[in-house]
């Protein structure tokens, strides 16, 4: 890394604020001082945790395969409520910025599985508990079982290249208490992670799978929402509560499906477009920004959506927000990874890193506005 540093002494110029904007569109860490923020960068833009520099400019690897097709699985954690999506991505020759093409092209990123599951089907949250409380504990091979069949059908089904997982936290709310549940979760996203680098080592050569990607939800979150405008053109503010925070990101789903200029997938056929219809139908039940699109009438409910029984059981939303969220805001840590490494080879990087910030700054809004 201290190569990487080495070139990049024009990250020491910029503010503090640039740093932080800088952090967040990389997805690295943006709290701390200077030095800790800058480190964090140059981390980030570093090649490999070895800090080979042979393998700084990406295209020689990419070289090899080109106008490769990419499959990401992006998974958001959980036991009753794990979901994911599956996202098929067109990869240029030269670099991996084309991965997620301008907003208003139709060579967007195709998400052709969404969905959300119970990893032990059947079980309610309750009667799991209470059988746990009466076996004396959770059963680890349960669990194991349950994380080597969910591993090997997503393998199967999507041949993925990378796969992405939320990175769990064991206390939430700066809570002291850690809840049973939140361990459970967090032993079950070890045990996928364990299988995962077993099978990558051991089928190197029958397998596309090339990075699996631990991703911490708050900068996933801090990407989406910090300083950009909500659908209802309000300033999200810096303080939000969790529940807040959810229904955004839900939003941002939801508008970019309605708007053909800010959307981010094409959505394919099957089970994918399955879940997006129902998405959208309980969005435009449970959503205030739904309710304010119809009353400036920005948008109409679709027959489907108006029609569809109030009885009839919805999904959670947030869980499939997050899952693609998730997998677009890494995609977006790409692309500006290797812009940033394109300007820091300019005449003036500093000059060039700073129209990068602005560009950044206006490409984020036309997301989620």
């Amino acid at each position: 890394m201290a190569a990487i540093r080495n070139g990049m002494e024009w990250l020491g110029q910029l503010r503090a604020s640039q740093l932080h904007q800088l952090a967040v569109a990389l997805g690295c860490a943006c709290s701390g001082s200077k030095k800790v923020i800058v480190d964090g960068i140059c981390q980030t833009l570093s090649p490999a945790p070895s800090g080979d520099c042979r393998a700084f400019n990406r295209s020689s690897s990419t070289s090899r395969h080109p106008r490769r097709q990419l499959s990401i699985v992006s998974i958001d954690m959980g036991i009753q409520n794990l979901a994911y999506a599956n996202l098929l991505v067109r990869q240029a020759s030269d670099r991996f910025s084309q991965n997620l093409p301008s907003v208003g092209t139709t060579n967007l990123p195709v998400l052709k599985a969404w969905e959300r599951l119970n990893v032990f089907p059947g079980d309610s949250h309750d009667n799991s508990m209470k059988k746990s409380a009466k076996l004396g504990g959770y059963l680890p091979s349960r669990y194991a079982d349950a994380a080597y069949y969910f591993i090997s059908d997503i393998l199967v089904k999507y041949d993925p290249t990378h796969i992405l997982i939320e990175q769990q936290r064991f206390r939430s709310g700066g809570g002291s208490a850690v809840a049973e549940w939140t361990l459970r979760v967090g032993v079950f996203e070890g045990m996928l992670h364990a299988i995962l680098q077993t099978l990558q080592k051991e089928r190197k050569d029958e397998t596309k799978l090339e990075a699996i990607v631990s991703i911490s939800p708050a900068r996933t979150a801090r990407f989406w929402l910090e300083g950009s405008q909500r659908l209802t053109s309000q300033i999200v503010p810096s303080k939000i509560t969790g529940r807040e925070g959810k229904q955004a990101k839900v939003d941002i789903v939801a508008k970019s499906f309605l708007d053909g200029e800010s959307r981010m997938v094409e959505i394919g056929k099957g089970q994918a477009k399955a879940t997006e219809t129902t998405f959208m139908e309980k969005w435009y039940a449970t959503s205030m920004v739904a309710k304010e699109l119809q009353r400036h009438k920005r948008t109409t409910r679709s027959e489907s959506a108006a029609t569809t029984p109030k009885t009839q059981k919805q999904p959670k939303l947030d869980d499939l927000a997050d899952c693609l969220l998730q997998a677009l805001a890494w995609l977006k840590w790409q692309n500006t990874r290797d812009l940033v490494i394109r300007d820091s080879r300019a005449d003036d990087p500093l000059d060039a890193i700073r129209k990068r910030l602005e560009e950044l700054a206006g490409s984020k809004n036309e997301l989620t506005v």
